[in-house]
């Protein structure tokens, strides 16, 4: 995806970057931009409503917390029934984690309901 997105000319992909500021009345014209390898800051100017800011921290779920104890998906994901229920008892997954088609703060949150949902469901269960 990325090499995609590279590849347009409309579009920059900046890493270990980071903005500490933005400014403009109704729509953005200035970006501050700070390097975080040299801490340099330098500013870049735009003809308002021409710019967007889309920040991403990365597509390859982080499972090393679950090695051995949950299936991964193709995607490198915990693969989870509905309810976020692992093939573990009792773990469950939620967010990125989690082996699926869309990763957004929503769905994030979502899954989060739902895993901790049913672990609640679960631990009352154990002492019925």
């Amino acid at each position: 995806m990325v090499d995609r997105l590279s590849a347009k000319p409309n579009i920059s992909i900046r890493y270990r970057t980071s903005i500490t500021e933005v400014a403009g009345s109704t729509f953005i014209n200035a970006i501050t931009f700070r390097d975080n390898a040299t801490g340099e800051t330098h500013v870049e100017s735009y003809d308002e409503g021409s710019v967007g800011i889309f920040v991403a921290v990365g597509h390859d779920p982080a499972t090393n917390l679950v090695a051995g104890l949950a299936e991964l998906g193709t995607d490198g994901g915990v693969l989870t029934d509905e309810h976020m229920v692992t093939s573990t008892p009792g773990l469950y997954c939620a967010g990125d984690m989690r082996s699926k088609s869309l990763r957004q703060v929503v769905t994030a949150a979502a899954d989060g309901a739902i895993a901790a949902t049913a672990a609640y469901h679960y631990i009352e269960s154990l002492s019925a």
